[in-house]
């Protein structure tokens, strides 16, 4: 009995050693990432950048002898014709052919100019394109454009190239471009906001009344004894209502007593410095989609400091949405190209001017000029020049 039992037992625990112990699932933790230490973006501190979509960019500045960092650098993309983005007009129908005469050509230009001129303009605002074959045309006196839609247009502004050679001893401008100028009551509105900095395109008014999104507005900056004292500018003849200076631009948005224009202030405005004001304006009657294409300017003179020729290759006077492509520019006393007062949104491109004749000192010699502020008319300031890199010659 005893050998039974015994076996009985080890068989019992041959058993339970056989039988198979439970798996405890053990459950593993995935490995423990540790992110990179990313050093935040960084600003450059140029004025202007390029973002990473290849936008541009601008940062704040302060002016000199100032520490409120609230100006920037204008935004001048809505610059040139059609405010910007927009090609000038390409129009390949001729209205009328000329060709060089002998002796002066000015009654047979304006004569054509005259003509096109009475015609209807086309959707586009075009009335036509006069074609100036090549050679020398002498002309005894101003070219006027006094109506929209018109197009001056060469065959080259080289030396073979059409040449428009102005004969007239006294200074005058050779071909202008002219609407009319529309009488302006200055209602001035004041600009309340303490500081306008440059690049700001809004600020606050005394009053929004009579003003709506659209209506175009001179921004008025009126400059105080103040401020002349402090440029020390008195001993140089200066005074403030010599520059009282008027901008042109369009309401694009109003908000209560805020509005916010569609370009950008280009001078700043202060309290202490006489600040500024806003008034309406109502320019109907300028001329638009006028052109002076790819011709070549001259002038007659007697010596280096001749000041008794042609003082003005192009002048555009109350004119909007016009250009001057491909011309140069010789021997004149002061301009290839003059852009005068009330002008807005016009484009100078592929222009050059060489040899100007005229005593070297000021009021001269200012190759494309833009007059920046006139004490008794509008003033302007948005408008493309693109200065070929070649020389015509």
């Amino acid at each position: 009995m005893k050998y039974i039992y015994l076996s009985l037992i080890g068989s019992l625990l041959f058993v339970c050693a056989c039988k198979k112990k439970p798996q405890v699932k053990v459950e593993t933790q995935p490995p423990v990432v540790v992110p990179p230490v990313v050093d935040p973006p960084k600003i450059p501190t140029n004025l202007i950048y390029l973002n990473s979509d290849g936008r541009l960019q601008y940062n704040l500045f302060a002016n000199q002898g100032e520490t409120n960092k609230i100006n920037k650098i204008p935004d001048f993309s809505m610059a040139g014709y059609k405010g910007g983005g927009v090609a000038i007009p390409k129009i390949t129908e001729i209205t009328k052919t000329l060709s060089p005469l002998a002796g002066d050509n000015l009654a047979q230009i304006q004569s054509a100019i005259n003509e096109v001129q009475a015609l209807t303009p086309n959707a586009s605002g075009i009335r036509g394109v006069i074609l100036l074959t090549a050679g020398t045309y002498d002309v005894s006196n101003t070219i006027s454009i006094t109506k929209s839609g018109v197009i001056l247009r060469g065959m080259g502004q080289g030396k073979t190239g059409t040449i428009l050679k102005a004969t007239k001893t006294a200074q005058h401008t050779l071909i202008s471009i002219k609407g009319i100028e529309t009488p302006v009551t200055k209602q001035l509105n004041k600009i309340t906001t303490g500081y306008v900095g440059t690049g700001k395109i809004g600020f606050k008014v005394e009053s929004n009344a009579g003003i709506i999104v659209g209506d175009k507005i001179v921004v008025y900056r009126t400059p105080n004894q103040t401020w002349i004292d402090d440029l020390d500018m008195a001993q140089y003849g200066w005074t403030a209502s010599s520059y009282a200076i008027g901008f042109e631009r369009e309401i694009a948005s109003l908000a209560g007593d805020s509005i916010t224009l569609n370009a950008p202030v280009v001078d700043p405005m202060q309290k202490k410095y006489g600040g500024g004001a806003i008034y309406k304006i109502n320019p109907s009657q300028r001329v638009s989609n006028c052109g002076i294409e790819n011709m070549r300017l001259s002038s007659v003179f007697s010596g280096n400091e001749d000041e008794n020729h042609a003082w003005v290759g192009i002048e555009l006077e109350q004119a909007e949405n016009c250009w001057v492509k491909q011309v140069t520019a010789i021997y004149f006393g002061y301009a290839c190209v003059s852009i005068s007062s009330g002008s807005y949104y016009n484009t100078v491109e592929e222009c050059a001017m060489l040899s100007p004749k005229s005593i070297t000192t000021g009021g001269r010699k200012y190759s494309f000029n833009l007059f920046w502020f006139d004490s008794s008319k509008l003033c302007f300031d948005f408008f493309v020049i693109s200065v070929c890199e070649r020389i015509y010659s």
